[in-house]
């Protein structure tokens, strides 16, 4: 094999390596076009916070700041994603299944990391998400739990503890269903 070959065939396994490990965005230029996307984050009554996700955050869509470990007396579903992550795209409808299905006796709520907020908000429009997602540039709760890449999903029970942690990039709505019955005790 040629040394150039060689060279092609490294770059090429890199960049596919790479595709969930850093920021940006897909157009490359860090804009997206304007979206219509607009999902409030509701602020949950009740005391229980989850103390993995004790921080507040900018609601992607706008308004006020989101305390995003507030479960509001019921479980908690916890996805952090970006819009240039190749397997959060492919897993966008097994959350946005679990949020129609379940969301009567849950909470999902997105967590976009490093990402370019136009590009979010079109991804978001594009995945018909129904559940709010709130907007971290600096990868603020990636880095507290140690992640290096995406997707993640945190299953975290109504007192506020996460029981279980996704990082499935083949997620289907049944297994992300499957681990929420087991995990959260919330069936269909």
């Amino acid at each position: 094999m040629s040394w150039w070959r060689w060279v092609a065939g490294a770059a090429a396994c890199l960049a596919l390596l790479s595709g969930c490990s850093g920021g940006g965005s897909p157009t490359g230029s860090g804009g997206a076009p304007a979206s219509g996307w607009k999902v409030a984050c509701p602020h949950p009554s009740g005391k229980t916070v989850a103390r993995d996700f004790d921080a507040s955050l900018p609601c992607l869509s706008g308004g006020k700041d989101y305390r995003l470990g507030a479960t509001g007396g019921k479980p908690l579903v916890v996805s952090l994603w970006a819009s240039w992550c190749r397997p959060c795209r492919a897993e966008a409808p097994a959350l946005e299944a679990a949020h129609r299905d379940l969301g009567d006796r849950l909470r999902v709520v997105g967590v976009n990391s490093q990402d370019d907020r136009g590009a979010a908000l079109a991804f978001a429009e594009e995945a018909r998400w129904h559940f709010p997602s709130v907007f971290d540039k600096n990868a603020e709760v990636m880095h507290d739990r140690g992640l290096t890449t995406l997707p993640a999903i945190f299953l975290v029970n109504a007192d506020g503890v996460t029981v279980h942690t996704i990082r499935d990039s083949d997620l289907t709505s049944k297994k992300l269903k499957a681990a929420i019955g087991e995990y959260l005790k919330v069936r269909e």
